[in-house]
């Protein structure tokens, strides 16, 4: 069963992160991505995993995030994108609330 976090700024305070920023602090933490954007989205795939980010971009400024973490993925990788956000001040919860 996948498992789902939804991933928001604290505030409405002006969007100042942007994908490759982004990219670059999973980098940091030890997660490759893949840059794929399509018409229904944008989408952070992270390299040699099933789970992925879907973003969305407004004017160059990621708004809101979504992880869908895949069970056959090592559950470090919940740790990992559940730290980088929220070391960028960002908000992340599951359907029970704060993570």
């Amino acid at each position: 069963m996948a498992y789902d976090l939804q991933i928001s700024p604290w505030d409405s305070s002006p969007a100042t992160l942007t994908v490759p920023i982004l990219a670059k602090e999973l980098a940091r933490a030890g997660l490759a991505t893949t840059e794929r954007p399509d018409r229904f989205g944008h989408w952070l795939d992270l390299d040699g995993q099933e789970s992925r980010l879907r973003l969305v971009v407004e004017e160059g400024f990621v708004r809101y995030a979504a992880f869908r973490f895949v069970p056959e993925d090592n559950e470090s990788v919940v740790g990992a994108v559940v730290g980088v956000f929220k070391g960028l001040g960002w908000l992340v919860a599951d359907e029970d609330g704060p993570v």
